[in-house]
């Protein structure tokens, strides 16, 4: 097949007229898939073979009609005796032929037929001619610059899109590709055209394809679809946008498709889930969650964690007062008061408190969040953290419970009382001492960090001999018990 018969096919499969392109000696050189659905013929049934093959006319008889088109260079209505015996009925075929210039000359002349089927099924007299209609001309110019307008425009699109584009017969035969699907193949155009997609990729790649085509095709619906196909660097992702084509009589003849590259969106996309899983796990260690309100609507997002931590189910409906249902009662107040004035002045929101889940059991958070000022409305965002401090917060207060009674042991000891630290330093001393044996000093601050080393005449004269034995690690006794306190 020559190249100006080839650019007729590209061309006339997706014109929705059967058309047929032959010599001036009758011979058909081309046929559109309209053609061969009109004749009830494949195009290698066709292609090759004399119109007289298919009509009751004779070569002669064709021939001589044909010579009046090329005579005129005119449109010229035809009688040639086509018919479609589909079915064991024979309808005939009206034919209109014009003269085709190609675009290589020494291709010679060829002729175009346009085929439609009359309104009733009946065997025509060859010898009758039709009367030109007073517009035809006219009309089919109009046809033939708005077909051309068409064809240039896809041509266009076709060679400068950087989507993959394609046009598929029913059977998965490429009619039409993009310059850039070319390119990702690494293949001229002309060698995707005429192929499946099983010529052109592996079977695990060419089934999906195959599959999605046939869904359209049998649902006669858009399909918008992620696929998996070759890119120039290796596998590469794509959103598919494929859609059935019909012709006049509403069959669909076969599908295109967009293909566009997502593939740098999916990387990026696979390198947040790596990192989100990274935070979340973060998160579950350190009992943690993160959370973010909005200043004018008052809705907050949380991440799964703050519920895991509130012992409570997801929701989209969180918020300030949601937050402060299950807030201690002694802390509501102070808790919202403090997002208020984060949200309305930017300041810092930093709170622990206290949270109870729906089982009854108490437990402790701390909530930090940075501002960031809204420009629309002057309100401040806040985005921040929420983590439970509970095992913190309960070795805090034993801690504390732990210091107060070791003062009280302390402040009510019938007894003198002076710690000192390893270099002698006191750090504390208790009630009895100041009372009896203070040496006129009744205030803790006259004795702590005085280092009795230094100044004995601070405490007992003897006693810096005491503390010297002690802090070597050896215990005395004299008027009292010295003895060293270990970590």
């Amino acid at each position: 097949m020559n190249t100006d018969v080839e650019d007729f096919v590209r061309f006339a499969d997706k014109f929705p007229q059967a058309m047929l392109l032959v010599s001036t000696q009758g011979i058909i050189l081309a046929s559109n898939q309209q053609s061969s659905r009109l004749l009830n013929l494949s195009k290698h049934e066709l292609i090759g073979y004399p119109l007289s093959h298919f009509s009751e006319l004779s070569d002669l008889a064709i021939i001589e009609r044909l010579e009046e088109i090329t005579r005129t260079s005119d449109v010229v209505p035809l009688r040639l005796g086509l018919y479609n015996r589909s079915q064991g009925i024979s309808t005939s075929i009206q034919t209109q032929g014009f003269l085709y210039q190609p675009a290589s000359a020494e291709c010679g002349a060829q002729i175009l037929l346009y085929l439609n089927t009359q309104s009733h099924e009946s065997v025509l007299n060859p010898e009758e001619e039709p009367s030109l209609s007073e517009n035809k001309d006219s009309r089919l110019e109009q046809l033939q610059e708005t077909l051309a307008q068409k064809a240039s425009q896809l041509n266009a699109i076709l060679a400068n899109s950087s989507a993959i584009i394609y046009i598929k017969d029913v059977s998965g035969r490429y009619l039409e590709a993009s310059a850039h699907y070319g390119k990702v193949l690494d293949k001229s155009v002309n060698d995707i055209i005429g192929k499946t997609d099983f010529e052109l990729f592996p079977k695990e790649i060419a089934d999906p394809f195959v599959k999605n085509d046939k869904m359209v095709i049998q649902t006669g619906r858009n399909l918008k679809v992620e696929e998996i196909g070759p890119g120039p660097d290796g596998i590469h992702h794509y959103i598919s946008v494929k859609f059935p084509i019909y012709n006049t009589h509403d069959d669909i003849i076969g599908i295109g498709g967009i293909s566009t590259d997502i593939t740098p969106y999916v990387e990026l996309q696979k390198k947040l889930e790596i990192q989100q899983d990274q935070l979340l796990a973060a998160q579950r260690i350190g009992h943690m969650g993160h959370w973010e309100l909005d200043p004018v609507t008052q809705r907050a997002k949380w991440s799964d964690e703050i519920f895991k931590i509130m012992g409570l189910p997801k929701s989209e409906y969180v918020g300030p007062g949601f937050l402060n249902q299950h807030v201690h009662e002694q802390d509501r107040e102070r808790v919202l008061a403090s997002l208020q004035c984060g949200t309305q002045t930017g300041q810092k929101h930093n709170e622990e408190y206290r949270i109870i889940r729906p089982d009854g059991e108490i437990r402790w958070v701390r909530c930090e969040a940075e501002n960031i000022k809204e420009p629309e409305s002057q309100l401040y965002r806040l985005k921040g953290i929420f983590q439970d401090i509970t095992e913190q917060k309960v070795i805090q207060i034993a801690l504390q419970a732990s210091k107060e009674q070791y003062q009280r042991i302390l402040d009510t000891a019938a007894a003198s009382i002076v710690i000192v630290d390893k270099d002698g330093a006191i750090t504390d001393i208790n009630a009895y001492h100041l009372a009896q044996i203070g040496k006129g000093k009744n205030q803790k601050s006259d004795y702590l960090g005085k280092n009795i080393l230094k100044h004995p005449s601070i405490v007992d004269a003897n006693l810096v001999a005491w503390c010297l034995q002690v802090l070597e690690g050896a215990c005395s006794e004299m008027k009292g018990v010295y003895f060293p306190i270990t970590t």
